[in-house]
């Protein structure tokens, strides 16, 4: 069985692809190698502005993996379910720090952290 490929080997494939998200391709890469590797990964999550490259990065992972589907479909799976709640939260945050003290505010932004941590614990 060949070796997985180390963190650098894919960062060097996904930067490719990705442009100006240095920090974000190496967290990818170090837990893929990981993941890869058999080894225990905690979970990674994407939090950006529309267009800052989340999908793109994820798109490039999923071409990555083409020869490992069943990780690939793992990621493919969860991003439908995952993305909308991330956007809900995202606008939450945005209206946080433009000083809405609202109370259903900060609440949302806590549920939407644990409904994303509760959603990448139970799907792999």
């Amino acid at each position: 069985m060949a070796a997985p490929p180390s963190p650098a080997q894919i960062a060097s494939a996904l930067e490719t692809r990705v442009v100006g998200q240095k920090e974000a391709v190496r967290e990818i890469s170090v837990a893929l190698s990981k993941k890869l590797a058999g080894l225990r990964v905690g979970n990674v999550l994407l939090i950006g502005s529309s267009g800052s490259g989340k999908t793109t990065l994820m798109r490039a992972v999923e071409d990555l993996l083409a020869a490992n589907p069943a990780l690939a479909r793992s990621i493919r799976n969860r991003f439908p379910y995952l993305d909308p709640l991330n956007h809900l939260q995202l606008e939450l945050l945005k209206r946080h720090r433009a000083g809405d003290g609202d109370e259903r505010v900060k609440r949302g932004i806590h549920l939407s952290i644990n409904g994303l941590a509760a959603g990448l614990r139970n799907s792999g």
